[in-house]
């Protein structure tokens, strides 16, 4: 696999906008994330959650797993649309 991926902006972003609002909504930042990931390594995502999580943790560093798992989440959406 290629290098792992640095985001470090986007996860602060998305962890000061989890602090101010609480909610069900999506965060900007997890489908940024599942989007530049999407593009940048296409082949390595499936429309399986499971698998995706796994490929998530070879990839890049996440801080928590509620944010891993809610951008497997949106990777599987994004790949059941194409």
């Amino acid at each position: 696999m290629d290098q792992p991926l640095s985001f470090v902006g986007v996860l602060n972003d998305w962890l000061s906008e989890r602090a101010i609002s609480m909610g069900k909504r999506r965060t900007g930042s997890v489908s940024r994330i599942a989007v530049r990931l999407l593009n940048n390594y296409p082949k390595h995502f499936t429309n399986n959650y499971d698998e995706n999580k796994k490929v998530l943790d070879e990839l890049i560093y996440f801080p928590s797993k509620v944010l891993r798992n809610k951008v497997a989440g949106y990777i599987v959406r994004l790949k059941k649309g194409e």
